[in-house]
């Protein structure tokens, strides 16, 4: 299963449904739960397993948030992946590791 953060962005979502092309679960997060269903949508048509979680990437309580629901949903994950764009100094800058490893107290 794959945790791309930032999913609902251009390279995140088009990371997301490669991921779902390929097979993979995808739990997609971002702040925008429009564009986040539209991507689960389009990999379902696919023929993919894909669901939305609204998460903001520098608010570790939103990611901690997620993280549960995923959890309840999909189970652990194997495969996160940050693809937020920030530019900023602070927040989740942890990249490639397990989603269960990255900081979230």
């Amino acid at each position: 299963m794959a945790v791309v953060i930032g999913a609902t962005g251009v390279l995140g979502g088009a990371l997301a449904e490669g991921l779902g092309g390929a097979g993979a679960k995808v739990a997609l997060l971002g702040r925008n739960a429009e564009r986040g269903n539209a991507r689960v949508r389009t990999i379902k048509e696919k023929g993919g397993q894909a669901a939305f979680f609204s998460a903001d990437a520098i608010k570790q309580e939103s990611l901690h948030a997620a993280h549960q629901a995923i959890e309840k949903s999909f189970g652990g994950a194997n495969y996160p992946h940050q693809r937020c764009g920030r530019q900023r100094s602070q927040g989740n800058r942890d990249g490639e590791k397990l989603f269960e490893h990255i900081a979230l107290a």
